[in-house]
């Protein structure tokens, strides 16, 4: 999974759906003590969290709480302020078939099966 900084705009950058896009919805705030939070925040000693613009995790994390209530987790609150928005990778969901492609922009900014 990866997850793109959106800074304090939680309008999603990736997803083209008008529901996702909707700004009156109501974002979920992750808990402090979630894995995905400490992910995302990537606390220092002091606890100041180090927001990096892209974060792509490389396990798979437990949920916490209100997290373990979502099937897909469109834009995510870690502070106030401050969103993710989750992307996942292409091709990874597919719908009856079995001769797939990956087809990529010229500018390799977008995918799609």
């Amino acid at each position: 999974a990866r997850y793109y900084l959106l800074g304090g705009n939680p309008k999603p950058r990736f997803h083209t759906d008008p529901s996702v896009i909707d700004l009156t919805t109501k974002r979920v705030v992750l808990d402090s003590r979630s894995k995905l939070y400490q992910k995302l925040c990537n606390p220092t000693q002091t606890g100041e969290c180090q927001f990096g613009a892209s974060i792509l995790l490389d396990e798979n994390l437990a949920c916490f709480g209100i997290e373990c209530k979502l099937s897909i987790p469109i834009v995510i609150q870690v502070k106030p302020g401050v969103f993710y928005e989750y992307v996942q990778r292409s091709c990874v969901q597919l719908a009856f078939s079995q001769d797939h492609k990956k087809v990529t922009t010229l500018a390799n900014s977008a995918h799609m099966c």
